[in-house]
C-alpha cells in the first residue's frame, strides 16, 4: 500500500462490519471428527470426472495444454468467483444462526415471563428444555 492512499478495504470502512463475532479467517478450525459419511476426496474425484465429461460435451474436446486459452487467467477468474460464493455462503449461514439465536432468546424471555406469572412452573420449563435438547427440534 502506498502511504497516504487507503486500500479499498480501508476506504470503505468494512473492517468488522460483516464478520460474525468469534469467527473469521484468522481463527483455526478444530480437528475433524470421524463419521459414516463418504470421504470428501471421493466426492471431489467424482466431481472432476463429471466436469471432464461436461467440458468434453460442451467444447467437443477434453482440456489440454496449449489450447489457445490463458489458463492462468481462467483459473484466477474462477478463484475470484469461488471466494465470492464461499463468503456469500458463510454470511448466509451465520445470518441464519443469528436469526435462530435471536428467536431462541425471544422464546426464552417469553417462557421466563410465563414462569414469573405462574402460567408454567419451573419444572415444566425444565422439561421443555430437556425435551428440546433430546430431540434437537429447535436447536442445532
Amino acid at each position: 500500500m502506498v502511504k497516504g492512499n487507503p486500500t479499498l478495504y480501508e476506504s470503505n470502512n468494512v473492517k468488522g462490519k460483516f464478520s460474525s463475532p468469534g469467527h473469521g479467517a484468522d481463527i483455526p478450525e478444530r480437528p475433524p471428527v470421524p463419521n459414516d459419511n463418504p470421504a470428501v476426496w471421493d466426492l471431489v474425484i467424482q466431481d472432476m470426472i463429471d466436469r471432464d465429461k461436461l467440458g468434453t460435451k460442451r467444447y467437443g474436446v477434453r482440456l489440454q495444454p496449449f489450447n489457445g486459452r490463458d489458463s492462468l487467467w481462467d483459473a484466477y477468474q474462477e478463484a475470484l468467483d469461488l471466494v465470492v460464493y464461499l463468503r456469500q455462503t458463510i454470511f448466509e449461514r451465520d445470518s441464519e444462526k443469528m436469526k435462530k439465536l435471536e428467536w431462541n432468546t425471544n422464546e426464552l424471555e417469553t417462557l421466563l415471563r410465563q414462569v414469573e406469572a405462574g402460567v408454567i412452573t419451573r419444572n415444566e420449563l425444565r422439561e421443555l428444555f430437556e425435551k428440546e435438547n433430546k430431540d434437537g427440534s429447535k436447536s442445532e
